[in-house]
């Protein structure tokens, strides 16, 4: 997987968190075993990690999925911080609007390299416009939004 023989950039996209069916709030031991995940994608050549701020439950459904547990911008801002220089790290996960992508971007951590938008745009198309807008006229932050 490395990138360097092959000039291919690579990036994974993974939740913060993968349980059987354990719906707590997620600590420090799952914090260290995410940290040694990108560690080690890093190590195998990934640059770039896309994180879905809630943890999957392997019980539930993939619809019920997209709502429970919360979302965890905060666990995704440590982990950005972190690697911040070393893995570029974008934030997936529950961005409805506009405002809300500004409030995820002006909450103070510049380690955030770029935010993804899903749903919010297969539900709201239109709301395009206004990003694009947005980034034309430098309203939105320098981070990217990937959509």
């Amino acid at each position: 997987m490395s990138s360097a023989s092959n000039n291919i950039d690579i990036s994974v996209k993974c939740r913060i968190g993968v349980f059987d069916n354990d719906l707590r709030p997620l600590n420090g031991k799952d914090y260290q075993s995410l940290t040694n995940y990108i560690s080690a994608i890093h190590d195998a050549g990934a640059r770039h990690v896309i994180l879905h701020a809630r943890p999957a439950i392997l019980s539930l459904s993939p619809v019920k999925n997209r709502n429970v547990p919360t979302l965890d911008y905060e666990f995704v801002n440590q982990i950005a911080s972190d690697f911040d220089g070393k893995v570029k790290i974008t934030m997936n996960g529950g961005i409805t609007s506009l405002d809300h992508l500004r409030s995820l971007q002006s909450d103070g951590s510049n380690a955030i390299s770029s935010h993804m938008a899903g749903r919010w745009c297969l539900r709201r198309p239109l709301d395009l416009v206004a990003i694009e807008r947005s980034l034309e006229s430098s309203v939105v932050t320098d981070t990217q939004v990937a959509i």
